[in-house]
């Protein structure tokens, strides 16, 4: 049940809408930066450039290598004791295979403080402390 005042620090007020507005920005930039990115990488590979050099930055084309290790390939290679120190198993995944509660007898649970910031209904133009 949230915890909430009838009087609010006019500071934390006004840092509430100043982090919930750079959050706005911060997304907005994230989008734009993968839009242009793209864009760069698209137009460098279309002509056959790895190399543009602008008057500030510089844009290198090249290939990134991601290696996927198949588990059933992975079990078969090594030992037993070896295959559990490097598994990890995806939340998802085991939240499907064990529904409901299966998964608290089994794993260790860790709480850690979150803030959550959104937009009030209406926009939320105007402050209140």
């Amino acid at each position: 049940m949230p915890r909430t005042k009838k009087t609010k620090p006019r500071l934390l007020v006004e840092q509430v809408d100043a982090l919930g507005r750079l959050r706005d920005k911060l997304n907005k930039l994230k989008t734009a930066e993968h839009d242009l990115a793209e864009a760069v990488r698209a137009g460098m590979a279309a002509i056959g450039l790895d190399l543009v050099e602008g008057r500030a930055f510089v844009a290198h084309l090249s290939e990134r290598r991601t290696l996927t290790i198949d588990p059933r390939r992975f079990y078969r290679t090594v030992p037993l004791a070896t295959f559990l120190r490097c598994v990890r198993v995806d939340l998802a995944s085991a939240r499907r295979a064990c529904p409901g509660d299966g998964l608290d007898a089994v794993g260790d649970m860790k709480t850690t403080p979150a803030l959550r910031v959104s937009r009030r209904a209406g926009g939320g133009k105007g402050t209140r402390a």
